[in-house]
């Protein structure tokens, strides 16, 4: 009986050292739904498993899915897991949750006790923003927000951009094959006609086969003022390892059809490009990339475009409209304000919608208004 009670002790341990060797290669590329997979199988043997519940909550956090990290992210900590960057993350996963005060005590016991100088450092920013927010909700709010219902589904539409009586935009619906990084379909571009803030449904469509690729994410478009250029993501096609995969594409309207698209010459091969947005003037791109040595994840640079279609002079927009987090989406207004997503500068949670009165073509000032 003891030879096979230590059979089936050593076949289990096997399982999960084979689990975890699966669920490692998984991780690093980027492959995060399969890794989530893999480990919820691990925590119906054992619910308190702290690694299986960290690679959970990094899973869902690097999916832009840290609202669903939240109870593993509190079942990690005191397992083994309990690094600062571990206790922040679960205050970010906190404050998603609309968790406030949870996340503000948090934030606390983080600046009281933590040891990691960087983390202590944001997480003490953080909570200076807590003050900010609470100033921004005496204010009046003028704003009146109304769901697209004609537009969204049950599925994932962002990144809208409008373009002469058309609305763009990016959506994960569809039978396309599933997307390994967060479990759902991968992304097209589509457009529909509009009439003021109105979209008639029976025109939505998917752009044409030439800028939409099947079983590769497309997304994150913007056109030249005149129209006759577009700029739009496309990745995760896996001819690179991992979430670095995705890259701007250039495409020209000839003809009444648009060019074969072509890789920008901005972008660089160990980096994550997207989100792109042209200038008033059409000369500038700006977009945002986690390349190496900007401040945070994924910061947002501007490039200049030349008559010929070129692109040259790459440049962060500094500390001042980047923080240690990330920031995507920019836009520019006619009179130069910058707006854009952010979850690193004072916020609801996730992805907060900010606007600077800076001039984005100049250096900003760290001027910023919550939207």
């Amino acid at each position: 009986m003891k030879r096979v009670g230590l059979i089936l002790l050593v076949s289990v341990l096997m399982s999960s050292c084979s689990t975890e060797k699966k669920a490692s290669k998984a991780f690093k590329m980027g492959k995060y739904q399969t890794v989530i997979n893999m480990y919820e199988e691990e925590l119906k043997k054992d619910p308190n498993n702290g690694k299986a519940n960290y690679y959970i909550a990094e899973s869902y956090r690097l999916s832009n899915r840290i609202k669903d990290a939240e109870p593993f992210y509190n079942k990690a900590r005191g397992r083994g897991i309990d690094s600062d960057s571990v206790m922040f993350w679960h205050y970010q996963s906190l404050k998603a949750n609309g968790k406030s005060q949870e996340a503000e005590n948090k934030l606390t016991e983080l600046v009281a006790n933590g040891s990691n100088e960087d983390v202590r450092d944001r997480a003490n920013k953080e909570l200076n923003g807590f003050r900010y927010l609470r100033e921004l909700e005496s204010r009046t709010n003028y704003y009146r927000i109304k769901n697209l219902e004609a537009l969204n589904s049950p599925s994932a539409e962002y990144a809208p951009v409008y373009l002469n009586g058309e609305l763009y935009f990016s959506s994960n619906r569809g039978e396309a094959k599933v997307y390994e990084a967060t479990g759902t379909p991968y992304s097209n571009l589509y457009k529909a006609e509009t009439s003021g803030a109105n979209v008639n449904p029976s025109t939505i469509e998917q752009l044409p086969p030439v800028i939409n690729t099947i079983n590769v994410n497309d997304g994150c478009i913007t056109f030249s003022p005149d129209g006759r250029i577009m700029v739009f993501a496309k990745g995760n096609t896996g001819k690179r390892k991992g979430a670095h995969d995705v890259d701007l594409y250039l495409a020209r309207y000839r003809n009444g059809t648009w060019s074969d698209p072509q890789l920008i010459n901005i972008n660089q091969p160990d980096a994550w490009e997207s989100t792109p947005a042209f200038s008033p003037d059409g000369r500038t791109l700006y977009f945002s990339s986690n390349r190496k040595g900007g401040f945070g994840g994924l910061d947002i640079y501007s490039a200049q475009m030349d008559s010929r279609g070129r692109f040259g002079r790459v440049r962060n927009l500094g500390p001042d409209i980047n923080s240690a987090g990330n920031e995507l989406f920019p836009y520019v207004s006619e009179n130069g304000e910058i707006y854009l997503a952010s979850d690193g500068h004072p916020g609801y949670g996730m992805l907060d919608l900010l606007s600077s009165i800076a001039r984005a073509e100049r250096r900003p000032c760290a001027i910023w208004e919550n939207q």
